[in-house]
């Protein structure tokens, strides 16, 4: 990836995490990388496409699917670190709440629905790309991959949703405590 455009994804992200209420403008991440916007646009053509480069940079860096493959740690606690990897971080309510109803709510474009979308694709297909690689070790219960791994998202969605609008510290251990809950049905027993 070009040095150009990594700077323009890093101001990207940073603008993000600091709360837009619309998302990342692209006059405001030209001026934060220190670029043109015609610039920008030659990496980026539609705040869209920008947006959807963000999440997958995030999603991207966040998540270490070779954890998944080591035998020498209990499946459950892999697939449980790795899908830990998808929860949000910390940040304030108030940046969750703009960056969500930049992405979904009445101020939302095509562009940043897309993005959300696009990152929620990303993460579908990580969780069956984990859901695989456990059945090829036969420690996965039979069953349909796409189905299990919706379910265990709805559930790393109501952890970041509980995350996200909770004025209470994280409560690590709770939450992989409900992550491995949420796993243990889909998984054969040691």
């Amino acid at each position: 990836m070009s040095e150009r455009r990594e700077q323009i994804l890093h101001a990207a992200r940073e603008l993000l995490v600091a709360g837009g209420a619309t998302g990342p403008s692209v006059r405001a991440v030209a001026a934060r990388a220190g670029v043109g916007a015609s610039t920008l646009r030659h990496y980026f053509p539609t705040q869209g496409e920008l947006l959807r480069a963000v999440f997958a940079s995030i999603s991207d860096g966040r998540a270490f699917d070779a954890r998944i493959a080591d035998r020498d740690a209990p499946a459950s606690d892999r697939l449980v670190a790795c899908l830990a990897q998808l929860l949000p971080p910390s940040l304030p309510v108030e940046t969750w709440l703009a960056v969500l109803g930049g992405m979904l709510g009445s101020e939302s474009s095509e562009g940043s629905r897309l993005a959300w979308t696009d990152f929620a694709e990303r993460s579908l297909d990580r969780v069956v790309g984990w859901l695989r690689e456990l059945r090829a070790q036969d420690a996965l219960v039979p069953g349909d991959l796409d189905r299990q791994a919706r379910l265990l998202l709805t559930v790393v969605d109501g952890l970041a949703a509980a995350r996200m609008l909770s004025a209470a510290e994280v409560d690590a251990e709770r939450e992989l405590a409900v992550l491995h809950d949420a796993v243990h049905p889909m998984l054969r027993p040691a």
